[in-house]
């Protein structure tokens, strides 16, 4: 099972269009894929959709405790809401 991605850099955040159906090893791989791009590009919130994004949003609070300013959406609008002011406040 793999999922494929597509990423895409835009002024403001990276949006990474995932496809195909997902096994716990090619999740962590695309997290690993999708974190570097990502820090590559200077950016630092995460969106998708359950199950990649855990309910409780685990990867937000490892990532918190970890010193990260990141958070985690399964919404589009609340997510790019948060880019956008936190990329004007810096």
């Amino acid at each position: 099972m793999t999922i494929e991605f597509e990423p895409r850099t835009l002024p403001d955040h990276v949006r990474l269009k995932c496809t195909g159906t997902f096994s716990l090893e090619a999740a962590l791989n695309l997290y690993e894929q999708a974190f570097a791009i990502a820090a590559g590009a200077g950016r630092d919130a995460v969106l998708g959709h359950e199950p990649i994004i855990h309910r409780e949003r685990f990867s937000e609070i490892v990532a918190t405790n970890r010193g990260a300013a990141a958070r985690v959406f399964t919404d589009e609008n609340e997510a790019l809401e948060w880019l956008l002011a936190s990329h004007k406040s810096r």
